[in-house]
């Protein structure tokens, strides 16, 4: 028989549980998104030439059907992604279920002559589905085209 202190204990640790699970999800899709934009190039893998249509493309794969602005996102992932070699690093700020605050920072160097071109940082909101699917991202001018000077 399981004691009174021994149930609360475990219904006190249950929302701890579900935050960790919440991360982990976030955690898995994220990762695979900011490894999209940065392509091979970052650790030089296979050593294969960088196809920013193909990098956007497995980005977008992470997002829900009904995320809003989609086709636009698509556009301006391609055009950075053609004219930027992209690192970036985030940092889980809140996490819960289904809803994610992100320090998301990226650093840009021109494809021409590897000089840095901008750097980004912005607290991005995100939600994700039960599927694992990100349906909203704000603000998405977050990934708007860099401007080359």
């Amino acid at each position: 028989m399981i004691s009174r202190r021994a149930l609360l204990a475990a219904l006190a640790g249950a929302p701890a549980l579900a935050a960790a699970d919440a991360r982990d999800a976030f955690s898995d899709v994220l990762s695979d998104m900011t490894s999209a934009l940065a392509g091979n190039e970052t650790y030089n893998i296979g050593g294969a030439a960088f196809d920013p249509v193909a990098a956007a493309g497995m980005f977008m794969s992470h997002l829900d059907k009904s995320f809003p602005g989609r086709e636009q996102l698509r556009a301006n992932l391609e055009s950075l992604l053609s004219t930027a070699v992209v690192t970036s690093s985030i940092e889980f700020v809140k996490v819960q279920e289904g809803e994610a605050d992100v320090d998301w920072y990226m650093l840009f160097r021109s494809r021409s002559d590897g000089s840095e071109i901008e750097r980004r940082r912005k607290v991005l909101n995100i939600h994700m589905n039960a599927k694992k699917k990100i349906t909203s991202m704000t603000p998405i001018d977050f990934f708007a085209p860099v401007k080359i000077k």
